[in-house]
């Protein structure tokens, strides 16, 4: 995620979305009243009523939300709400749909906590996955690395492998040529992911010649329209890629929350529910508080949120870290089933039953 602009105190973040991660962190600040400005489409009549030609247009409008659903299969956070302005294919006052992808740019006016600022300033500063990008055909691959803009293009490699010659002349003689580069790049660079992208049946044949290993294993297989470099935004806005780079914070907060309960079952430094938890960060003994993002919007419901907020607020002034854990994967569940708070402890105290 990229803040483009932004001024707390007026209301207003303009942000850049870069993957399925700040979907997910937007689906936790984004609530009901809150007014964004954005792009969108609408498909519009041509030619009149009974031509049956329709093309799909381009407007912004301005959304006053009603109703925010994270569709992570299709990489997109959909906002439905009531159009506050628009122009004159989509009306004022009329219902429409903001669907958000990786690439996006949006604008959030409302009323800013201290604890939804914290979580943008976190989805700005997530480290980035060590991914590499290779688009490739027969002849010809170009080399990219993930970063915080987008990707910083490496290297272009080029075979020379005739038109004439059929797939499996590419897999004998260029092929290998790639697969020595990226092995080279995963030992330098320590990649989490390669992701082998390409038109047609090319990445598939690539994939062939990759021995069973880490590499391979690291390999993430996407369709693009071309093989050059119009190809790399394409590519980190598909589905499948945006799924398994969003593993890795979910890989994180896994790690965390097998922390805390490895420390329950030793009774160790470690609390959960909001009684005790309150307790610890009363004593500053917190040293990372894990909440549930369903706990978070199920306390917006019904009411409650004021009392989370203080608890989340108290860490932070005790320098303790918050972390947000998703609800939908197995250790937002097991988090879920301790009442959907928990700290890891600093040093033991003694609680009040």
């Amino acid at each position: 995620m990229r803040l483009l602009d932004h001024n707390w105190k007026q209301g207003f973040a303009k942000i850049l979305i870069e993957n399925l991660d700040d979907l997910w962190y937007l689906s936790v600040v984004i609530e009901p009243g809150d007014v964004l400005r954005g792009h969108t489409t609408r498909k519009v009549q041509v030619g009149g009523e009974d031509s049956g030609k329709a093309i799909r247009k381009h407007c912004v409008i301005t959304l006053v939300a009603e109703k925010v659903e994270f569709a992570e299969a299709a990489a997109q956070l959909r906002v439905l709400g009531i159009v506050a302005e628009g122009m004159t294919d989509i009306p004022k006052g009329s219902h429409h749909t903001l669907a958000l992808a990786p690439q996006d740019t949006i604008t959030i006016q409302k009323q800013w906590d201290m604890v939804q600022i914290a979580r943008i300033t976190e989805a700005c500063t997530a480290p980035v996955a060590a991914v590499l990008i290779c688009i490739l055909d027969r002849d010809q691959a170009i080399l990219a690395l993930l970063s915080r803009s987008g990707y910083q293009l490496l290297t272009t490699l080029n075979g020379e492998v005739e038109r004439k010659f059929d797939a499996k002349t590419a897999q004998r003689e260029f092929y290998p040529e790639v697969l020595k580069v990226l092995q080279e790049y995963d030992i330098r660079l320590q990649l989490s992911h390669l992701i082998i992208a390409s038109p047609a049946f090319w990445k598939e044949n690539f994939a062939k010649v990759v021995p069973e290993g880490s590499l391979k294993k690291k390999m993430i297989l996407a369709t693009v329209a071309s093989a050059d470099e119009s190809a790399l935004r394409e590519v980190l806005q598909r589905p499948e890629v945006q799924q398994a780079l969003a593993k890795d914070r979910i890989r994180r907060e896994h790690a965390l929350v097998e922390e805390l309960l490895a420390e329950i079952a030793r009774e160790g430094l470690v609390t959960y529910g909001r009684k005790f938890v309150a307790q610890a960060i009363d004593a500053g003994a917190v040293r990372t508080l894990l909440v549930s993002d369903a706990l978070l919007r199920q306390s917006k419901q019904a009411g409650t949120y004021a009392v989370l907020e203080q608890l989340m607020k108290g860490t932070e002034r005790q320098g303790g870290k918050i972390v947000l854990i998703d609800s939908r994967h197995d250790g937002g569940k097991r988090l879920e089933g301790l009442g959907g708070i928990a700290a890891l402890l600093r040093y033991r105290i003694t609680f009040e039953q």
